[in-house]
């Protein structure tokens, strides 16, 4: 009889303990049609699983069924790859309910690394990707094409070590990715979204909007993101915010860069640094004064431009022209907006601490598909300030300036 038992962080359970729901891409549950094991195809042990015209499987969904049953990691470097051919449409949802734990093994790798990306574009209203509590999951190489739907990616749960990179998310009817209490754990445990490009909104909408859950929002990275033209927010949090960075991010043409909403809930430990803003009406807003409850913010190497607003907002009681609130650090921070002779009240000067207001400079590139150039700057002041950045990367904003 084949042994069931599995290791999961580092833990031996019983498969009468593991309850939780892994679903298939169109809605299957774990005892509605998996194929049995001994109809599947022979895998080298250690090797990776293929999908496509001549892979092991035809579907991911069915991948992702076979990894389940089959991959028991016995520590927390153990990684099982899958393999996905690239230049098709996959008609498919990728939905894996793990929210009741150990259903689901850590450490799989869904990517594609083809020169061109594995499309997913299944029918209907529900989210292309739905993930709850999926930890050391890594996706990779895909583009995601809505059809409208209110939302295209849906993260809840607890998302220790899981990586979603180089994703191309277009389509969304109201929120391209939308977290609810998505949650990893600090330094190298955290959330990390990479590389993503969100594009073509259907309406005006807003690009990644995270709000709490049953835990807040929390240890969460965004880096080197870009969100492209169309959307009312580019990222939205509601509630409690803990442990997030944004930085190396593009927000072109969006009504408000980042914004927080007005929940009484705290922030503590957020960055925001090297991020560019174009063509916006507000770039950074608070949606509430800071109280002692709240914690520390740095908002440091950000490039505003074109803008039609303030940079930086912060509603409530803060008075227009104040010192910045305490835990509140803002530097090296630059913008094309002189400084206004009526300021929007609650506006926050970014630019005060080795900062740079009515900056004058261009891009290489305003067009995205120019990925080296796109809004690149080119300044020989902004290459001198950037010289002088003391931390890493050392720039001003999402891109390092261009050479002389």
């Amino acid at each position: 009889m084949r042994d069931t038992r599995r290791f999961l962080d580092e833990e031996l359970i019983s498969p009468e303990s593991a309850t939780g729901l892994f679903s298939l891409s169109d809605g299957r549950s774990e005892d509605s049609g998996t194929p049995p094991l001994s109809t599947m195809p022979e895998i080298e042990p250690g090797g990776p699983i293929t999908v496509g015209p001549e892979g092991h499987f035809a579907s991911i969904g069915d991948a992702l069924s076979y990894a389940r049953e089959t991959f028991h990691p016995l520590s927390s470097s153990d990684v099982l790859t899958i393999r996905v051919s690239g230049g098709r449409t996959y008609e498919e949802r990728i939905v894996i309910d793990n929210s009741q734990l150990r259903s689901f093994p850590q450490g799989v790798c869904l990517i594609c690394e083809d020169a061109e990306p594995a499309v997913l574009h299944p029918p209907g209203t529900e989210p292309v990707i739905d993930l709850r509590t999926v930890e050391r999951f890594h996706l990779k190489g895909f583009t995601i094409r809505g059809s409208g739907q209110p939302t295209l990616v849906r993260l809840e749960g607890y998302f220790v070590r899981t990586l979603l990179e180089k994703l191309s998310i277009e389509g969304a009817g109201e929120t391209a990715v939308r977290g609810i209490g998505a949650t990893g754990l600090s330094g190298g445990n955290r959330l990390v979204l990479q590389d993503l490009t969100i594009r073509d909104p259907l309406t005006a909408s807003v690009a990644m909007q995270f709000r709490s859950g049953p835990t807040p929002t929390k240890s969460l990275l965004i880096r080197r993101c870009r969100v492209l033209k169309g959307f009312d927010a580019g990222i939205s949090f509601a509630g409690g915010v803990s442990d997030v960075e944004v930085s190396e991010c593009i927000f072109d043409t969006t009504a408000t860069g980042i914004q927080f909403d007005a929940s009484a809930a705290p922030w503590e430990d957020i960055i925001v640094s090297n991020c560019t803003f174009r063509a916006f009406r507000q770039g950074i807003r608070w949606g509430r004064s800071l109280t002692p409850s709240d914690g520390s913010f740095r908002l440091t190497q950000n490039l505003f431009a074109e803008g039609r607003g303030s940079e930086c907002l912060i509603s409530g009681r803060f008075e227009t022209g104040a010192a910045l609130p305490q835990r509140f650090s803002a530097s090296y921070n630059w913008t094309q907006r002189p400084a206004p002779t009526e300021p929007q009240p609650g506006e926050v000067d970014l630019f005060v601490q080795d900062g740079r207001r009515g900056a004058g400079f261009t891009f290489v590139s305003i067009d995205p598909a120019q990925r080296s150039t796109y809004l690149q700057p080119d300044s020989a002041e902004l290459r001198a300030a950037s010289a002088r950045v003391p931390q890493s990367p050392k720039h001003i904003g999402a891109v390092a300036p261009a050479a002389k």
